[in-house]
């Protein structure tokens, strides 16, 4: 993602799909242009899945927000769009959403922030030799 933006510069736009609450708690990657959750929290919050996480619905401004940020910077439906999550499941729905809006260039990010599951299933994050 961040190759990419460093050689297409303003036409390659990379958006944090994560729901504000999490971005919060857990920061967003350096990089990112902007917040733009797909998500939204149900209000009032309730829980799903025994209880283990709370239950969620689409946004109904995730369009209308993408299409307004890339305008703004010059761009239009032609642009490239990388799409960045946890896991890459909700950038997969996002980038078919958009691309049913009329954007050409969507790019789900394979493995969101936590890294693509190894053979295992287990997601493992690779750290520097330094950390």
């Amino acid at each position: 993602a961040f190759d990419m933006k460093a050689a297409f510069g303003r036409d390659v736009h990379l958006f944090d799909l994560r729901v504000r609450e999490e971005a919060a708690a857990a920061g967003v990657a350096v990089g990112t242009d902007a917040l733009v959750p797909y998500l939204e929290l149900d209000q009032p919050l309730r829980w799903v899945d025994a209880g283990a996480n709370p239950a969620m619905r689409r946004s109904g401004h995730f369009i209308d927000t993408v299409r307004a940020w890339v305008a703004a910077r010059g761009g239009d439906h032609d642009s490239i769009v990388l799409l960045l999550c946890r896991d890459g499941e909700v950038a997969a729905q996002a980038a078919r959403d958009l691309l049913l809006a009329g954007f050409v260039n969507v790019r789900p990010i394979r493995g969101g922030f936590d890294g693509s599951p190894g053979a295992d299933g287990r997601r493992v994050q690779k750290l520097n030799a330094s950390d």
